[in-house]
């Protein structure tokens, strides 16, 4: 199984998109958390279960905080948020 960070991010998903709702869950862990084999560490997880319905969607968004996670600048400002107003508003100031 190959890892799902990106950086200090990861977007872990499932291989078949059967969920009977598209939803999103979002962790913040500014000390970071032990992600994969070679110990990794990430700071943002994007939890994603999609409908099978939502898949131009699941692309739309995975392929937005996969532009995200790649700059290290961005992680930065989204982890030292207070609250999930100002985390989603930092977020789509991103993108």
């Amino acid at each position: 199984m190959s890892s799902t960070a990106f950086g200090r991010v990861a977007i872990p998903h499932s291989l078949q998109m059967s969920a009977l709702k598209t939803q999103g869950y979002i962790v913040i862990a500014p000390k970071g958390i032990v992600w994969d084999s070679k110990s990794n560490k990430v700071n943002l997880v994007f939890f994603l279960a999609v409908n099978s319905d939502s898949k131009s969607l699941y692309r739309n968004i995975f392929d937005d905080l996969s532009q995200i996670a790649v700059r290290p600048e961005n992680i930065a400002k989204l982890v030292c948020t207070n609250t999930y107003e100002e985390f989603i508003q930092k977020l789509t100031d991103l993108l």
